[in-house]
């Protein structure tokens, strides 16, 4: 499968660890970029898959803003809708909940605590309206196996990436998840008896003439 990755941090060591793709990773600043230029990997004939893994710290406030956050849920909406035969797997964020603004941030209409929030509404909405979206829960796995395993903030320094060996392990098993799903690899089989289960009688014994059907 071709899948790209665009992402406003260093996501390139998913590549080597998605080997049985052909995985194509955007820079730190081709974020909103590629969602809009027809000639960007994304919007590619032979891509399947659209990864969008925004970085949440860089995202919220202070660094970021609720403008910013708006601008990349529009784009991506747009960018799904004009490409729906492309799964786009879109993240939600992983930031620390706490700021600078510590409690009193949960009372601003423009803080983290609600851009985060109305993330994870503008990710529902978008995966309810739209067959070719699904939500990439890195909060979840953060919960799962512990934020600190996860990210690594030494390498946030050198070279803006903001998740640790494990961490992108992790997320490479959830992207091979998806694309599982995606590809509908998982088959329900049911199992049950025919005699007097689906009709009336045993066949081998009474003939097809012997058995009773409702």
């Amino acid at each position: 499968m071709r899948i790209v990755i665009v992402s406003n941090s260093t996501m390139q060591p998913l590549a080597g660890l998605l080997k049985e793709h052909d995985v194509v990773v955007g820079g730190v600043a081709d974020l909103l970029g590629w969602l809009i230029d027809p000639t960007a990997p994304p919007s590619d004939p032979l891509t399947e898959m659209v990864v969008v893994c925004p970085d949440g710290d860089s995202l919220l406030a202070p660094l970021g803003s609720v403008d910013l956050l708006d601008e990349l849920g529009a784009r991506i909406e747009a960018f799904a809708r004009g490409h729906p035969s492309v799964r786009v797997v879109v993240s939600t964020l992983l930031a620390p909940w706490r700021s600078a603004a510590s409690f009193a941030d949960a009372a601003e209409p423009r803080g983290r605590f609600a851009s985060r929030a109305s993330w994870d509404t503008t990710l529902a909405r978008l995966a309810a309206e739209l067959g070719n979206v699904s939500v990439l829960d890195v909060r979840g796995l953060a919960e799962e196996h512990g934020r600190a395993t996860l990210v690594n903030d030494s390498y946030w320094y050198l070279g803006r990436i903001r998740w640790s060996t494990v961490g992108f392990q992790v997320l490479a098993d959830e992207l091979r998840r998806i694309v599982a799903a995606t590809r509908s690899a998982a088959r329900k089989v049911l199992v049950l008896d025919l005699d007097n289960t689906l009709w009336g009688g045993v066949i081998g014994e009474d003939g097809m003439s012997g058995i009773a059907l409702g």
